[in-house]
């Protein structure tokens, strides 16, 4: 996601004459019943405030622990929110602690809130996007969560798609139902060497070579990645 214009302007600019404000969300519908939370961090505001139509509620909370830490591990920072008006209890106690939890930051400067002079809806921060790991403490007071990134989830790989060096689609001739490659034959039949042959000899090596003879100057669609074969092996 891009930076707006406007945002940019205020970074460079030492007296920006606006407080920035930290807006945040807490979906909880990937519990079946869960609802979705707006609220704005303040500890000095008393009423609610609009910010791209969606009503967000005043409420202390402490985020802390974005620093990126010297061996590259992926940051977990924590975040309390207050208990006081009991917003979030019901919920936590229904959907175990809300761990799984999106939680989303937005941040802007408070000019760019709906109703101030310079209302816009588009002007704030890349959205910080994390999911509640676990709970770690509960109270009266408040309420304190460890969150995880959306690159750091367990059991999640990037990219999803094992990346290898051949083509994964399934050949096995044009006109066999079973077979997921899109070639229709229209530009001729070859062997796995490149050799041209009959329909019934047609087979396919699964390199970029392969899918080039056939689709000629059209887009390839293979699904290889030619690019992490091994070095000082040539590219077929």
């Amino acid at each position: 996601m891009t930076t707006n214009t406007d945002i940019k302007k205020d970074i460079q600019d030492l007296n920006v004459g606006s407080p920035l404000v930290s807006l945040f969300r807490i979906d909880a519908t990937n519990y079946i019943g869960g609802s979705v939370y707006y609220f704005i961090s303040a500890t000095n505001v008393y009423d609610y405030v609009y910010f791209n139509s969606i009503k967000y509620s005043p409420l202390p909370v402490e985020f802390e622990g974005l620093e990126q830490s010297e061996d590259g591990k992926m940051a977990r920072p924590t975040v309390t929110i207050s208990n006081v008006t009991y917003l979030l209890l019901a919920e936590v106690i229904t959907y175990k602690g809300l761990t799984g939890c999106k939680l989303v930051r937005t941040r802007t400067y408070k000019k760019y809130l709906d109703g101030e002079s310079e209302a816009d809806p588009t002007a704030k921060f890349p959205d910080d996007v994390f999911y509640v790991n676990k709970r770690l403490k509960q109270s009266k007071y408040g309420i304190q969560w460890e969150l995880r990134s959306a690159l750091d989830l367990e059991n999640i790989l990037i990219p999803k798609r094992q990346c290898i060096a051949n083509c994964n689609y399934r050949y096995l001739g044009v006109n066999n139902v079973n077979s997921t490659c899109p070639y229709d034959g229209s530009n001729g039949y070859y062997t796995t060497l490149g050799v041209v042959t009959d329909e019934d000899g047609d087979e396919c090596g699964k390199t970029l070579t392969d899918c080039k003879l056939r689709f000629k100057n059209d887009p390839l669609p293979t699904r290889g990645f030619p690019g992490i074969g091994n070095f000082g092996i040539p590219f077929r």
